[in-house]
Parts: structure tokens; C-alpha cells; sequence
């Protein structure tokens, strides 16, 4: 995961390193180097150690950005200014702030927001009845703290909702209509899916039940070729019933989507086409034996292996997607890009083009 980022200006080292399915550059990084010759043992379904892996041959990868890790990024979006915007925590060095990071397209990162407990994924709600700002859920770290948090564009925090024991995981925002342009709240501590309302109240939609496990990440369909509903990535590791990828409807009906997946941790949608408008998961599927797989996953639920790499993922406002593979000492940044890269885009460059939402 993402760090060590310290209080102001922070020059990230640029490492731009390209390969795809069998081909690797010799200025790799060794692992990097490993995770490429694993491909066969990998796609004979042999568990995958370490390395971004691509099984998609028609896409490429370059490596973005490397610098060292220390504690734990938990997600980052690129916001309206075409920033990405990474929540951090330190908790595995025994230091409970959290706090986020603001990364421009010349990978400068930026103490932007700290004093926060366990931040998670943002929402930008720009232009709507929840104002002009990040929405962002801050889970208590060993404790009963539990807020959503609302923070301007120049990086003012306050609590818009307070849950105290609840846990607040994951947020997203309802940008077709067909959920009352409302924000949405998945919880840990008691496994729930609630509505937010911009006057501060609330509804609980689906209670998942006191059960080990939580929602881990949420997201509209954007697309349209999902129904615009929302989707939520699971884990319940003694209730199949509600583990993996969720769907909820206008209506509060709840299913299971892509039922192969048995675990998810990370959704992310292609909007800009570059990668067949598709849903992609991060999880584990059913048989398969190989965690942090992302999967592409078809409107009718059946699922291809795409990609391994053990962080998060998004796409970016060049329509590319993003990903960060974690191990001990290190983070790398990944840029995967379809083969050839679309000359447009090569020219758009990061930061040109607001995205709408999304975390990683």
C-alpha cells in the first residue's frame, strides 16, 4: 500500500516500467520479474506469491510510481481536480491518526487532511444537495469512534454523521436518480447498508446481521449495462448467502451477483470504454484457490480472471486502469492500458479530465 508520505510536499520517484502477458522490460523490478515468468504456473491456477500479473494479453502495464510503505493506505479516487486523493492510516505502527494525501499529475503528494481515525474510500458530491465536498467514512481504529466525514475542496474536515461502534466502511453516491441522488453507507461493526439523507438522518435499507465479516467497498453502476443499481463487495466468511458481490435495486431487493465470486474487497467500473464498459472485481472465486484476483465480470454475471495484485484499484481520468501492488518495504503504483495505448489518451495526460467519483 501507499506511503511513507510526511507533512508537505513529497517528491514521489517515477519509474516508468512497461510489460504485459510474458513480455517483461529488463529495467524491471525484480518482483515484478517473478510475477511475470509465474504467468503459466499461475494460469494452470497455482496460488500467485507476489507481482501484478495480467492474464489478459490484449493489456499492458507500466509501473507508475514506487516509493517506500509504511502503515496502510485503505483507498484513493481522483477527485473534480483531477487529483488523486489517498486515505491513510498508521495503525500497524502503532499510531492511530489517520489522514489523507493529495497526489497531482506531477507526483507531489501533499499532507492534505490528518487528525482522522481510519479513513476510507471518498465521494465527491459536487453540485448537489450535499454541497460541494468529499464525503469520506472514519471507522475508529480499536475504539468506538465511528463518523462520515465531509471535507471541503481546500481541506476542511467536520462530521456530517456520527455512528459511534458502527464502523463506516464505505461510501458512495447515487448519480442516476433512480436512488434519490442519495448517499450510501455500508457499516462493519453491525453489517449495514444505509441511506444518507443531506439533512444529516438516515435509513437502514438491509441488515446483514450481527455475522463476522463486512462490506468492503460499494459502487454505482454508471454504466447503464447494470441497471444502474448498486453494487457492493463482501466478505462473510460464515454466510456464503451474503458473501461476494451484492446488488441492491430501487426497490430494496437484494441479491447475489456473479455468484462464482465468493469473496470481493474492490469494485471499480469502466466508464470511458477502454475496457469493454465492464465491472471489475477484486476477490476470490469460488474453486479458483488464488486470492486478490480481479475479475472482469459481464452483465449476466459470468466472471474471466483480468489481473492479480493484492491493493486496490481504479480507473483514472484518462480512462486507464490504476492499481497498487503492497509488499514489505515498498508500494508500486500500476497504469494497465489496453495494446496499442490509444493515441488520445497518450495525449489527454493525467489530470486533464474531471472523473466523476470513485475510491480505490
Amino acid at each position: 500500500m501507499w506511503a511513507v508520505l510526511k507533512s508537505g510536499p513529497v517528491r514521489m520517484p517515477v519509474r516508468m516500467t512497461r510489460g504485459c502477458l510474458g513480455v517483461r522490460s529488463k529495467a524491471m523490478s525484480t518482483r515484478v520479474k517473478m510475477g511475470l515468468l509465474a504467468v503459466a504456473t499461475v494460469m494452470a491456477g497455482a496460488p500467485i506469491a507476489w507481482g501484478l500479473t495480467l492474464f489478459d494479453p490484449a493489456y499492458q502495464f507500466e509501473s507508475f510510481s514506487i516509493y517506500p510503505a509504511a502503515g496502510e493506505s485503505r483507498a484513493a479516487m481522483f477527485g473534480a481536480d483531477g487529483a488523486l486523493y489517498v486515505s491513510y492510516y498508521n495503525a500497524w505502527l502503532g499510531q492511530p491518526e489517520g489522514s489523507i494525501y493529495r497526489t497531482e499529475g506531477s507526483n507531489t503528494a501533499t499532507l492534505w487532511v490528518d487528525g482522522l481515525y481510519r479513513p476510507y474510500n471518498m465521494v465527491w458530491t459536487g453540485g448537489t444537495a450535499y454541497g460541494d465536498y468529499y464525503y469520506v467514512p472514519d471507522a475508529g481504529t480499536y475504539s468506538d469512534h465511528g463518523d462520515v466525514m465531509r471535507i471541503s475542496a481546500d481541506g476542511i474536515p467536520t462530521s456530517f454523521m456520527s455512528i459511534p461502534g458502527a464502523h463506516p466502511k464505505t461510501i458512495a453516491l447515487d448519480e442516476s436518480g433512480r436512488f434519490g441522488n442519495h448517499l450510501w453507507l455500508g457499516t462493519s461493526a453491525d453489517s449495514r447498508i444505509m441511506e444518507l439523507f443531506p439533512d444529516g438522518s438516515k435509513r437502514t435499507v438491509v441488515d446483514l446481521g450481527n455475522v463476522s465479516g463486512s462490506p468492503w467497498d460499494m459502487i454505482f453502476d454508471p454504466t447503464g449495462r447494470y441497471g444502474e443499481d448498486l453494487y457492493i463487495a463482501t466478505y462473510y466468511p460464515d454466510n456464503s448467502g451474503i458473501s461476494g458481490v451484492l446488488r441492491i435495486d430501487p426497490d430494496d431487493h437484494l441479491a447475489r451477483f456473479a455468484e462464482a465470486i465468493v469473496e470481493a474487497y474492490s469494485l471499480a467500473f469502466d466508464e470511458a470504454g477502454f475496457f469493454g464498459n465492464d465491472l471489475f472485481v477484486r476477490g476470490l472465486a469460488e474453486g479458483d484457490g488464488r486470492e486478490d484476483v480481479v475479475y472482469r465480470v459481464a452483465p449476466d454475471g459470468t466472471i474471466t480472471p483480468f489481473a492479480h495484485f493484492t491493493g486496490d484499484f481504479t480507473f483514472g481520468p484518462d480512462g486507464m486502469m490504476y492499481a497498487y501492488e503492497r509488499e514489505y518495504g515498498m508500494s508500486t503504483l500500476y497504469r494497465i492500458t489496453p495494446i496499442p495505448e490509444p493515441a488520445t489518451v497518450l495525449l489527454l495526460g493525467l489530470g486533464m479530465v474531471a472523473l466523476r467519483r470513485r475510491s480505490w
